[in-house]
């Protein structure tokens, strides 16, 4: 029953396309691919080929129509070798690198101040951080497995005396 795949993706793409803008591409390409798999029967593998192939026919038409739409158009925070998307590494240097741009703004609370650290090792990732920027960053990073946390905040306190 998958016949005609392809042709149906492509139309939906066309129809579909003056609402990229504002449904954003991810709901744009959910949709499309919904729809793909209710009306043929088919898994989201198979839907999201056909999707893709109508994207590359766009692209090849009409290049400016697809901007902002695709892998091309994502910007990682860490370009850097072994920190690409979904990495933890790269997650975690772009948030300090963000905190560090705040603070050089003067935009940071000089008052408290952090190091995030590997959970289970201890050993020092981050330096000096923003205590809200540090938790933002924990936040957006998630649980480890099992559940663990996979960073934590610890306190730069200055001993007196």
């Amino acid at each position: 029953m998958t016949k005609g795949i392809r042709q149906y993706a492509s139309s939906r793409f066309n129809e579909l396309l003056p609402t990229v803008r504002e449904a954003g591409p991810t709901l744009f390409r959910r949709k499309i691919m919904q729809e793909i798999v209710k009306k043929f029967d088919t898994s989201v593998a198979s839907a999201a080929a056909a999707y893709n192939f109508a994207l590359q026919q766009v692209k090849k038409e009409n290049p400016k129509a697809v901007a902002g739409i695709g892998r091309g158009s994502l910007q990682y925070a860490n370009t850097t070798a072994g920190a690409g998307p979904g990495k933890a590494a790269g997650a975690a240097r772009g948030a300090a690198t963000r905190a560090a741009q705040e603070q050089r703004a003067g935009a940071a609370d000089e008052a408290a101040r952090v190091t995030i650290i590997k959970a289970r090792s201890g050993e020092v990732v981050f330096k000096d951080l923003p205590r809200d920027a540090a938790q933002a960053l924990l936040n957006s990073m998630g649980q480890g497995g099992r559940g663990r946390p996979k960073l934590a905040i610890k306190e730069d306190v200055e001993m007196q005396g």
